[in-house]
């Protein structure tokens, strides 16, 4: 059954000092429990996910669809969520039309012991990491804060390409409506 279904409006690459490709993506995400599982194994929440992005180019190129798919368990004691998946992208979004591993962890901090667990139950450490070579081929590691109806998600990019000038400062709010 799916739980989760997001609309979403977002600014790739746009910011300071100006990147070579910025676009507005315009697309969904969703994720459902995986047949059997959720009932054989509850513990574990594993889930399947999709999504697409328009790929609206600010500058330059042609427009274009990102579609992924992806697959994640949480670890039963630890409470981490552990993601694998694939994405296919347009040069208006990655530089190059590329298909590439994705992966991640979310561990909420909510698991840790006694007090210090209870004061950060709402903020979740994350990594995120992109295979390959392109605009989004890098890791990054942050924290996701969420309360009520609000997310803030704060990492660093680490890019694949060590000398490189692509790492940087990523800033994300969500609000549901």
């Amino acid at each position: 059954m799916t739980r989760h279904v997001e609309l979403a409006v977002t600014a790739y690459n746009v910011g300071t000092p100006l990147k070579r490709l910025a676009t507005l993506g315009v697309g969904w995400k969703g994720a459902a429990d995986i047949p059997g599982l959720a009932t054989r194994a509850p513990q574990w929440e594993a889930k399947v996910g999709a999504g697409q992005m328009v790929a609206i180019p600010l500058r330059g190129e042609r427009l274009g669809v990102w579609s992924y798919l992806q697959s994640s368990v949480r670890l039963p004691v630890l409470r981490t969520r552990l993601m694998a998946g694939v994405s296919d992208g347009p040069k208006a979004m990655f530089g190059k039309s590329t298909t590439h591993f994705m992966g991640s962890f979310e561990q909420p901090l909510a698991a840790l012991p006694g007090a210090l667990g209870h004061t950060l139950h709402d903020i979740t450490l994350l990594g995120e990491w992109w295979a390959g070579q392109h605009e989004f081929a890098d890791f990054v590691p942050g924290f996701n804060y969420h309360r009520g109806r609000t997310v803030v998600i704060l990492g660093y990019k680490l890019t694949n390409t060590p000398g490189t000038r692509g790492d940087g400062l990523v800033f994300e709010i969500g609000r549901t409506f």
